[in-house]
């Protein structure tokens, strides 16, 4: 799973760490943390949701060169951060971005600034991608369920405002599943032509049907076939090519001596090759993030 720039091919995750203070924990958060942080040395980019108190111990024995700094634990962050073995581009700051519509009917969303990140990694001299992390509200009541689209349609906004020409990877926590009848997954990805790497690895490009039975995963024994709310999406541009090599769940490399899960998410990988258009030459973008970017 180790970068290989050599064969242009590169690795992402994307995990929910629980990283809920203790008394709201079922686990053990803390030394359960500091494994995490070990184990997904072993991925080049990897997006995490509920990164609150336990921040310090996941970053404690971690290597990623290039990491997101912590917004502060419950209440006041909101969970998502980033690290990576590529930079992050110097015309783009991190950017935090609060929903405008939260629920607190079910998983008292509303208690954090739950929300969605953006930044630009640089794979290459000129070939770069931007990089979403998010975690939508959770529940399936009414209530839940609206906030949810709105914060699907908030998200494809953005994108669209500001990486409508460019290659994207979004990853993170939806809380949605293709088979709930009110959920609007399928609609976000299909209006940003994004494609679901579960759905193009496991389920050879066949989403599932709305209103069909739940995929569940079986915690004991857990297999690609299941769905998880946690996703990666992606798309590439005229000028890059991405091509998923690999979708898995990672469930078994994430469990204690007990064999009990180190979160209550299982992380989910992938991993993808890069091509070039020959016709396009780009070299690295330059222009500050408060003012308009260019390549030449």
């Amino acid at each position: 799973m180790l970068r290989s720039l050599a064969e242009n091919t590169f690795s992402v995750m994307c995990y929910n760490v629980a990283g809920l203070p203790e008394l709201l924990s079922s686990g053990n958060p803390a030394e359960n943390s500091v494994e995490i942080g070990k184990r997904i040395n072993n991925w080049d980019v990897v997006n995490v949701q509920e990164d609150f108190n336990y921040h310090a111990y996941i970053y404690s024995e971690n290597t990623h060169p290039y990491r997101t700094a912590t917004s502060g634990g419950i209440p006041f962050g909101d969970g998502l951060n980033t690290l990576s073995k590529f930079s992050f581009s110097n015309i783009t700051d991190l950017t935090r971005t609060k929903w405008n519509v939260c629920s607190t009917f079910d998983g008292a969303d509303c208690l954090t600034p739950k929300g969605f990140t953006f930044l630009e990694v640089q794979l290459a001299d000129g070939v770069t991608l931007d990089l979403y992390n998010l975690h939508a509200d959770a529940g399936v009541t009414d209530a839940d369920e609206v906030a949810r689209a709105a914060n699907l349609a908030q998200l494809s906004a953005y994108i669209t405002a500001n990486s409508a020409d460019n290659a994207v990877i979004v990853m993170g926590d939806t809380n949605t599943r293709y088979t709930r009848s009110d959920d609007t997954i399928l609609e976000f990805i299909e209006g940003l032509g994004l494609t679901d790497g579960w759905v193009e690895y496991v389920r050879n490009g066949v989403y599932p049907t709305k209103g069909a039975d739940v995929i569940v995963c079986d915690a004991s024994n857990m297999t690609n076939t299941c769905e998880v709310v946690d996703k990666i999406l992606f798309r590439g541009n005229n000028y890059i090519t991405l091509t998923l090599d690999k979708w898995n769940n990672e469930n078994a490399a994430f469990l204690d001596d007990a064999g009990a899960m180190l979160s209550d998410h299982p992380p989910i990988s992938s991993t993808f090759s890069w091509t070039l258009n020959d016709e396009i030459r780009l070299s690295n973008a330059v222009g500050g993030p408060h003012g308009d970017q260019f390549t030449d």
